[in-house]
């Protein structure tokens, strides 16, 4: 196993397109486009099981388990779609169909291996015990927001709303603080058993962001 946390890498080229998206500055990112944005990308494409397709086993965003995650996932999809912009941008057309390729590929993984038809949602992860093995961990964890917030599933897909209701009815905060917790039974900064978890802001924004996309949606 190598030990990273792969949603890093993905995370920087996703932001950098978003910047890009900006200010539309092609000379910044010509400069970045073989020395970083393409080794980076190669690397996600590459650094996926050949059966699965799905992103190897590495570190979740919270650095506290190692496993095939879905917020991993939907990062990397979010990493590959934006090297593939890059590469349309600078008329790269063979890296742009391999990388939106890869990027298909992991959604369409995500959809059989990581959703549970059992629970309606998705699952957390796939976590590694040990050698080649994976277990199927169905853990509610606010991070499942990526599924919509990255594009890999529309807001309104019904694996979707599963998954948001379900973050909904299990982490909040039911205090007069509010907000929502990481995931279920976090024990980080946990006052009482009682209490659902820590209220994480980043994880009550992500709830907000969906709640969101429904209203403009309807």
């Amino acid at each position: 196993m190598v030990p990273i946390q792969e949603d890093e890498t993905a995370l920087v080229l996703w932001a950098l397109w978003r910047h890009f998206e900006k200010g539309r500055d092609v000379e910044f990112v010509r400069k970045l486009y073989g020395s970083m944005i393409v080794p980076c990308a190669n690397f996600l494409e590459q650094f996926r099981d050949a059966e699965t397709k799905l992103p190897k086993p590495s570190w979740n965003l919270w650095e506290d388990r190692l496993g095939v995650h879905t917020f991993t996932c939907a990062t990397v999809v979010a990493g590959l779609r934006a090297a593939a912009n890059f590469a349309g941008l600078f008329n790269d057309a063979y890296e742009a169909a391999k990388y939106s390729k890869a990027a298909d590929e992991i959604v369409e993984a995500m959809r059989t291996h990581l959703y549970s038809a059992e629970h309606g949602r998705f699952l957390r992860s796939l976590q590694t015990n040990g050698g080649d093995s994976l277990t199927p961990d169905a853990t509610v964890d606010a991070s499942l927001f990526a599924v919509f917030y990255f594009d890999c599933f529309a807001s309104d897909d019904p694996m979707v709303t599963g998954t948001m209701q379900a973050i909904n009815d299990n982490l909040l905060v039911t205090t007069e603080f509010g907000g929502v917790a990481r995931f279920e039974n976090d024990g980080y900064m946990r006052v009482s058993e009682d209490v659902t978890g820590n209220p994480w802001f980043i994880c009550t924004l992500w709830l907000g962001r969906i709640l969101y996309r429904h209203r403009q949606n309807h």
